[in-house]
C-alpha cells in the first residue's frame, strides 16, 4: 500500500464548524457545516499558499490562500478523506471527522519531496 500519509498532522487542533442559528442544536443537528484549516511546511513551519485541498469522492476542491488557510462550506457530518498536493511536495491524504465538536481547525504539514 502506498504511503498514504506523508502529510504529517502536526496537531489536529480540529475543524472549525459554522452552525446555522439553532437554539436546540444538540437535538436538531445543523444541515450543513464548514471545515477550515491551515497547511504548513513540515521543515520550516511556514504557511504554504496555493496548495490544492480536495475532499475525495466529491467535486469539492479549494486552494490555500496566501496565509495557508483553506475552507469548505456546506458539509454534512461524517468522515471525509482530504487529499493535499503541491508541486515539490509529497501528495498526501488525511481522514477528517466532521460533526464531532465545534470551533476547531485542522492544521496539517506537507513534506517536501527529496
Amino acid at each position: 500500500m502506498k504511503k498514504i500519509i506523508t502529510l504529517v498532522i502536526a496537531s489536529i487542533i480540529g475543524l472549525q464548524f459554522s452552525f446555522a442559528a439553532n437554539d436546540n442544536a444538540s437535538e436538531n443537528p445543523p444541515a450543513s457545516m464548514n471545515m477550515s484549516g491551515k497547511v504548513i511546511d513540515k521543515a520550516t513551519g511556514e504557511t504554504l499558499a496555493g496548495v490544492m485541498v480536495e475532499i475525495d469522492g466529491t467535486d469539492k476542491q479549494v486552494f490555500s490562500d496566501f496565509d495557508g488557510n483553506f475552507s469548505f462550506e456546506n458539509l454534512t457530518s461524517g468522515e471525509y478523506t482530504i487529499t493535499v498536493s503541491l508541486i515539490s511536495y509529497e501528495k498526501s491524504q488525511a481522514k477528517v471527522e466532521v460533526g464531532k465538536s465545534c470551533e476547531k481547525e485542522v492544521k496539517v504539514m506537507l513534506e517536501a519531496k527529496k
